[in-house]
């Protein structure tokens, strides 16, 4: 139900762990997650939990709870199992409760076995009070049943949650207790009295035919325990045969296994309990063997490369039956390039696409398709007579307006008039969260503020205003007004005011953090989840939004991945030759010029005199 919560958390969830063998104290909360309706009219709010091939064995999420309660206000279209064995503490007349958001379903078997759970009591819509609300609903309270100290029964509760608030609790009445949340001290992950830890684990996969089955004795043992097993091909109990009587073995042969197949097993657990000996039959537990054909586990993962590196691309697979690895290029048709589980390219020099046929006797597997990316310049603009790209890559751009060039950082440059001109280069292959480095010379016709803010200089830009859908350098007013970086909605400066001198600007973008520099030098870096158009434009956005830019524009360059600082000094200097740029000052550098020199054993004392601490950030006004 469509409701305004603040996101809460209301119990303590851990995930679930073999090394506390049964679970004692604890209940088991299960989530499977996208589950939507996919049959019109809604036939039941339980049916693509009950459809799902991941239920009841493979749930997305699973933890272990210490009281019967879910998490609340955590997401939308999902569902939760909610389970436990409980030993019941005092004999007498209990009552248990539901409540939830939205619908839900508690079931309870009293002879403590999941295959023998009947419903007791639901909630057909969701709970609107406060939770925990036990008594919106006659249907949520369960028929009184007695019970006896010691006794164990099985409690399950499903839930689905469509949108809104969520949230699921169990409660409970019994002998001088009053209606509350059931506690986890009565509780246990499973059957104290029943073999617990299966080998194969339940849900198992991949599970070799030779493999032998066995498990742990019962949390609580009366006297001797024997123990009979039992296995077929069907979740159900009279379908399973008998297949060892084992003593007070824990382990089983099951025999010769079929390959890509599902089985069931339960272990039969008999307590001599002193003379007075009890069966307990024990949880159905079930594995699938390792398929007839390979499977693959890690699948080769995709490359971005300088060019003349070496490209390694691995794939490991599991067979029962000898595997032969093919490699191929993708080509028209793809062209065979190797052997083995490890293909190995050197010097790679141009984009490429690679994938792995493994075979044994049961048939043929295909790997992903992975990339061989090169890292390189794909868009170069140095702007002499024309705004043709000089990388070989990237898109010749368009003018809009007057076309004109004039002196330049480097050669000649393109003169934009602040009123009309821009120019369109479109797509350059880059988009979304994808690495990449802007950069471009920029020279101002006129001081910041005749200059509109948001004016696009040069870089990525959107159609329309949406958040990070841009990546670009401009005009902007963050903390004054001047050179910086913008990406819709987040911006950040490099340098104000804007003069009327040449000056360098750069940013880049890691896939995870954007770091910028201005006339060769690290300014900032910060973590941003960027998604960009990949459309490129100089000198005014691609929306109505900011103006067009008064002056001059050289040497614009796009990378597909992000330089290091190292690189964008070099870039600075290519075109200052007689300056120079350190990326990281040495520690005695104290007047940041690049150069440990007297002058700064001067400042050092200057700093030291005036108020005998260094830094001067130290020394208080």
């Amino acid at each position: 139900m469509k409701k305004f919560c603040i996101a809460l958390i209301i119990v303590s969830l851990a995930p679930i762990s073999p090394v506390q063998a049964g679970g004692k104290g604890l209940a088991v909360y299960e989530i499977w997650q996208n589950m939507r309706n996919t049959v019109t009219g809604d036939p039941t709010v339980f049916q693509p939990l009950y459809e799902s091939p991941n239920y009841p064995f493979h749930p997305d999420l699973s933890y272990e709870v210490t009281s019967f309660a879910g998490m609340r206000d955590w997401a939308d279209h999902y569902n939760v199992r909610l389970y436990g064995y409980i030993t019941i503490p005092t004999t007498g007349t209990y009552n248990f409760y539901i409540c939830s958001d939205d619908q839900s379903q508690l079931f309870l078997s009293t002879e403590g076995w999941p295959d023998s759970k009947k419903m007791i009591a639901e909630v057909a819509t969701y709970c609107a009070n406060s939770p925990p609300s036990w008594t919106e609903f006659p249907a949520q309270e369960s028929a009184s049943f007695s019970l006896v100290q010691g006794q164990i029964v099985y409690l399950e509760a499903i839930m689905r949650e469509w949108e809104g608030s969520d949230n699921i609790y169990l409660g409970w009445t019994g002998p001088g207790f009053a209606l509350d949340i059931i506690p986890g001290m009565y509780a246990s992950t499973m059957h104290p009295k029943a073999a617990s830890d299966p080998i194969p684990a339940d849900g198992a996969t991949l599970v070799p035919t030779s493999t032998q089955l066995s498990w742990s004795p019962p949390a609580d043992v009366n006297d001797v325990a024997t123990y009979k097993v039992f296995m077929g091909d069907e979740p159900n109990l009279p379908a399973m045969t008998q297949i060892a009587d084992v003593g007070t073995a824990t382990s089983a042969n099951p025999g010769t296994l079929e390959l890509g197949k599902t089985y069931y097993w339960r272990v039969e657990t008999t307590h001599s309990n002193n003379g007075n000996p009890f069966t307990i039959r024990g949880n159905i537990w079930q594995f699938t063997t390792i398929p007839p054909i390979p499977v693959i586990k890690t699948q080769p993962q995709n490359a971005f490369l300088m060019p003349g590196d070496t490209a390694v691309f691995t794939v490991v697979a599991e067979s029962e039956t000898p595997m032969t690895f093919t490699w191929f290029k993708v080509a028209s048709p793809d062209e065979q390039v190797g052997t083995g589980d490890t293909l190995t390219v050197p010097d790679v020099q141009a984009d490429a696409q690679y994938y792995c046929n493994i075979t044994n006797d049961g048939g043929t597997v295909k790997s992903n398709v992975v990339n061989l990316k090169i890292k390189r310049l794909i868009a170069y603009y140095p702007f002499e007579g024309n705004a043709n790209d000089a990388s070989g890559y990237g898109p010749n751009g368009t003018w809009n307006g007057a076309e004109a060039y004039a002196t330049g950082m480097i050669g000649q440059a393109a003169s934009l008039d602040g009123s009309t001109s821009y120019v369109v280069f479109g797509s350059v292959g880059i988009s979304g969260n994808m690495p990449r480095t802007v950069a471009a010379w920029a020279k101002a016709n006129v001081p910041t503020g005749q200059i509109t803010t948001w004016t696009n200089i040069f870089g990525f830009t959107s159609a329309t205003a949406t958040s990070y859908y841009s990546f670009d350098l401009e005009k902007i007013s963050y903390n004054g007004e001047g050179y910086g970086i913008h990406c819709y909605g987040w911006e950040r400066m490099m340098k104000t005011p804007i003069d009327m001198d040449w000056h360098f600007l750069a940013a880049t973008y890691d896939g995870t953090t954007i770091t910028w520099y201005f006339d060769g030098l690290r300014v900032g870096a910060e973590a941003l989840a960027l998604s960009t158009e990949d459309n490129v434009h100089m000198g005014k956005r691609a929306h109505v939004a900011g103006g067009n830019w008064p002056g001059l524009v050289d040497d614009a360059r796009i990378y597909n991945y992000a330089l290091d600082p190292y690189q964008i000094a070099q870039l600075y200097v290519d075109a200052k030759p007689g300056e120079s740029v350190c990326p990281e000052f040495a520690p005695g550098d104290i007047n940041k010029d690049c150069k440990v020199t007297m002058a700064d054993f001067a400042e050092l004392a200057r700093v030291w005199m005036e108020c005998g601490r260094i830094p001067e950030s130290e020394c208080t006004q």
